[in-house]
């Protein structure tokens, strides 16, 4: 149900409405579309149990360890994949908040993953300047 909780949130699709135990079908969402992916390639027949339930069953790469193996995780899966960042799901509380701020980012400072510094006034400028 949990699962099923962060998909409706992250894609705009209210998923209490399908049976679970039944083929999915085809649907659109104009929310997170690694989640529209992750349907499409678990098959026609696929049901939302399976999707939901089977090993990163979200579209997501979990990543697990210290702040510097994370990094790493990080690292080795945009070399690997590619992308222009990372979607941080989970409890957002700040004890989480500040592990990422205190220990994940300067891990990422370290490999040159992420910037220092931004170079202009607005978010807007900066998020196409990276």
């Amino acid at each position: 149900e949990r699962g099923l909780a962060a998909m409706s949130f992250l894609s705009g699709v209210d998923f209490s409405q399908f049976d679970p135990d039944k083929p999915m079908g085809e649907f659109k969402t104009n929310g997170m579309q690694t989640l529209l992916r992750t349907f499409k390639n678990a098959g026609p027949d696929a049901t939302l149990r399976e999707v939901v339930t089977k090993p990163n069953g979200q579209g997501f790469t979990h990543f697990v360890g210290t702040a510097d193996q994370i990094a790493g995780q990080m690292q080795e899966a945009m070399e690997e994949i590619g992308g222009d960042g990372f979607l941080v799901t989970g409890h957002l509380k700040p004890r989480y908040i500040n592990s990422i701020v205190d220990e994940l980012v300067p891990a990422l400072w370290k490999r040159q993953l992420t910037r220092r510094e931004y170079s202009h006034p607005h978010l807007r400028d900066n998020m196409t300047a990276f």
